[in-house]
């Protein structure tokens, strides 16, 4: 019972090179594998997380809120889901964006607004994280006058320039941070 294992060895040259690389292969996949499992499940546990609105409801951690008297107050209040006027109804209402910004900076909490203006107030600062729920999105437009020779030119340039990335560019020019890559410590994705 001692000296168990197989009778039949390769005893060519390659049939042990093929040997020895399958043993590696299987080796590096195994500790690849109880490496990622292991972050995995150390990284879920770690804290609350907060993927979307609802989970605010089901946390006691963090407070949340938003500018009292704007769109998105509006918008979550009159909602057909019981669940978004939940959110808005509990949540606390701050007087100005400022405001909102200490309390994230400062205390446990969770400020909701538009994404655009998060992106750009939140784009240097190593300690916030925006997290995109995508359920109140909202497209940038122009107004023009009822059958203005412009629509068409203006609507046509707007087109080129988001196909062409330049859009994407100016925004990412404006929005994105420059020491947020220096950063010790990244909670973002």
């Amino acid at each position: 019972f001692v000296l168990q294992g197989t009778d039949v060895l390769p005893k060519s040259p390659s049939g042990r090179f093929l040997l020895i690389t399958w043993w590696f292969f299987t080796m590096i996949l195994t500790s690849m594998y109880t490496a990622n499992l292991t972050a995995h499940l150390t990284l879920e546990r770690s804290g609350v997380v907060i993927h979307n609105l609802v989970d605010l409801l089901y946390q006691n951690q963090y407070e949340w809120g938003f500018v009292a008297d704007r769109n998105l107050e509006s918008l979550m209040l009159n909602h057909k889901e019981q669940t978004y006027r939940r959110i808005a109804s509990q949540g606390k209402r701050v007087e100005s964006l400022e405001e909102g910004f200490t309390e994230v900076k400062t205390n446990q909490f969770v400020f909701i607004d538009e994404s655009s203006v998060l992106t750009y107030n939140f784009r240097d600062d190593c300690y916030a994280s925006e997290v995109n729920s995508g359920k109140f999105s909202n497209q940038w437009a122009f107004g023009i006058q009822v059958n203005s020779p412009y629509a068409y030119v203006i609507n046509n340039l707007l087109l080129q320039y988001r196909e062409t990335g330049w859009l994407t560019s100016v925004f990412d020019k404006w929005y994105q941070g420059t020491s947020r890559s220096s950063c010790s410590y990244q909670f973002w994705k």
